[in-house]
């Protein structure tokens, strides 16, 4: 839900195309911060 909000504050009256890219941009960078803190554990 916040994630939502924030999208709609970033881009205000967006298209889904436009938040569901950004989504997807977000769990990428998410998961490669992830997948390097694996990795120097």
């Amino acid at each position: 839900m916040a994630t939502n909000l924030a999208l709609d504050h970033v881009f205000p009256g967006s298209g889904e195309p436009i938040k569901k890219a950004a989504v997807t941009r977000a769990l990428q960078e998410f998961i490669a911060r992830l997948e390097l803190h694996c990795e120097a554990a």
